[in-house]
């Protein structure tokens, strides 16, 4: 759809533009459905990684920098060169995800795009938009045809994540893993030679070495011991202790990661404990946080840039998938009010603002019938809100 507006999804309270006609706001649209098997439960954590998505669809890499609190991305070279400002996005698990970018080089100025799901006969209804703001009119028929092909992609990658969800194996047509670097095979050798000195069993060195050699640059940069575990079926004391063997044999090394407790990133990386600062700064909350908790740090392992250099890849920022503890999160202008129904399960949640050191709120959500309504401004005071309510909820969140 591009040119004059046309009718909107049945949803039209989830159509993601609210167009400024004073300043001549006349965007490039485009959005489809598609009714897919799996439910939104086993598809949302697929689709929320948006950026494997990009890399299936075939889209150029991405970089991202981060410059007075504000994630700043780039990609492409020459005339395709694209450079860009990510807001913040805003998504409900299992619902609904819209992305915002506002570009100073490239041939729009904004894009916005989003994803709708809803429950359709134990499938999943799928609603795909994708809106640009032209940064000259005759970049409308290029912008036009972009949204043609990305239709046309989309529903091939939608069938691979389709299956994927539903346990069936890739096909092997994908787009495969970035992996980037050889193998120094003298080095590797070396070090599994150690570790099998060290009484490692046959089983776990074989595991290793696989990971090291074949896993994607993505899964190498920073290895997380607590997934390694749940893939290779292992408890997470006997990985710990492979990969510090491994260390001690030259083959990883070791990173005591400082993590924002609010976006969850890493904020600063130490080889040991001893330096490891007491407080923390976190940019893009705009907090200030106690660096030695057990909640604020994790361990992670790489492997020697000596054995197989191994490089940060991006397609995407993909915020939904970088922050799983985040359930809702949504943008709440001044003087405003934002309502929604939540399914909670069981368990303590938090409402607080995205960024600063504003009021947070608890909610102890236990086993109850009934539904519940919970209001909370900003300002409030926490004992304003209640600690314990029943798993069905409507929440009005007012600024």
């Amino acid at each position: 759809m591009g040119g004059q507006r046309k009718k909107p999804p049945a949803n039209a309270v989830s159509y993601p533009w609210d167009l400024d006609w004073e300043a001549g706001e006349n965007p490039v649209e485009h959005f489809w459905t598609t009714d897919l098997k799996s439910s939104p439960k086993d598809l949302w954590p697929l689709l929320a990684d948006t950026s494997s998505v990009n890399s299936r669809l075939g889209l150029p890499e991405m970089e991202f920098e981060e410059r007075d609190g504000r994630l700043h991305g780039s990609s492409g070279r020459f005339l395709t060169r694209q450079e860009w400002v990510e807001v913040p996005w805003e998504w409900e698990v299992e619902k609904s995800l819209t992305a915002e970018r506002r570009y100073s080089k490239g041939f729009a100025s904004v894009v916005r795009a989003r994803y709708l799901l809803s429950d359709r006969w134990g499938g999943t209804r799928l609603t795909v938009y994708f809106g640009w703001l032209p940064r000259r009119p005759w970049f409308r028929p290029l912008l036009r045809w972009v949204n043609g092909w990305l239709e046309k992609r989309y529903t091939q990658v939608l069938l691979e994540l389709d299956a994927l969800a539903a346990g069936e194996p890739e096909s092997g047509n994908e787009k495969a893993d970035v992996r980037s670097g050889s193998i120094a095979e003298l080095r590797l050798l070396n070090g599994l030679s150690e570790l099998a000195g060290a009484g490692v069993a046959a089983v776990e060195m074989d595991r290793l070495e696989s990971f090291i050699r074949k896993a994607s640059d993505d899964d190498l940069f920073r290895i997380r011991p607590k997934i390694l575990a749940f893939d290779w079926g292992m408890e997470l004391d006997e990985v710990l202790c492979l990969m510090l063997q491994a260390t001690k044999a030259g083959l990883l090394s070791i990173s005591w990661d400082v993590m924002c407790p609010h976006c969850q990133g890493v904020r600063s990386e130490s080889r040991s404990l001893g330096d490891l600062r007491e407080f923390g700064h976190c940019d893009i909350c705009d907090i200030d946080f106690g660096a030695t908790t057990q909640e604020s740090i994790e361990v992670t392992f790489k492997v020697q840039p000596e054995i197989r250099e191994v490089r940060e890849v991006f397609y995407c920022s993909a915020e939904p998938a970088k922050k799983p503890h985040i359930f809702l999160q949504h943008h709440l202008g001044p003087k405003s009010s934002y309502t929604v129904d939540v399914d909670l399960t069981e368990g303590r949640y938090r409402l607080r603002p995205a960024t600063g050191d504003g009021s947070t709120q608890s909610l102890e959500v236990v086993p109850a019938g009934g539904d519940v309504e919970v209001s909370w401004g900003l300002q409030d005071d926490p004992s304003e809100v209640p600690k314990s309510i029943e798993s069905q909820v409507r929440i009005t969140v007012s600024n």
